[in-house]
């Protein structure tokens, strides 16, 4: 919705996962949002695994850039991140892409959907300081490196349930 409204071009790129990008939701979002746009969609699940072992400077590198040729093929000037994973790579994908592309994170419309069902059943919390738990379904070596990408400071230390 947001690409297609910020998008001069009227071409526009979607990156997800396989799974979300074969999705009736998505395909009915593209068909509801996107109407007189060109709509490059592509799902990958290349990326996810190695956002979750930390692995930005190492494998990352070597596969982005072949990853995002179809947007720049396609002149896209609007790009989706449309997985949750997907926003710890702005920097690199824009550097891939160019200014000229506009990225667009979905995880800023799901929390002021997400705002907005708080505030409705009265479940805003009024301040205070937030406090982190985290739980995997096992032991990662990598999580520090993603707490520290997210920019989630260590201390205190968040709980971690493995």
């Amino acid at each position: 919705k947001t690409a297609a409204k910020i998008s001069r071009a009227r071409r526009i790129g979607v990156l997800s996962t396989v799974v979300t990008a074969e999705s009736d939701f998505q395909a009915r979002l593209i068909d509801e949002f996107a109407n007189g746009c060109e709509v490059v969609n592509l799902g990958t699940n290349e990326l996810v695994p190695r956002i979750e072992r930390g692995a930005w400077h190492t494998e990352l590198p070597q596969i982005l850039p072949s990853l995002l040729e179809p947007f720049r093929k396609a002149g896209v000037d609007a790009l989706v991140l449309g997985c949750s994973h997907y926003p710890l790579l702005k920097q690199e994908i824009q550097a891939i892409l160019g200014s000229a592309v506009t990225l667009v994170d979905s995880a800023e419309g799901i929390a002021r959907q997400v705002r907005r069902v708080l505030e409705e059943h009265g479940l805003l919390a009024a301040g205070g300081t937030p406090s982190h738990r985290f739980i995997t379904t096992a032991e990662s070596p990598a999580l520090p490196r993603v707490l520290d990408r997210l920019g989630i400071s260590r201390s205190p230390a968040p709980s971690l349930v493995s």
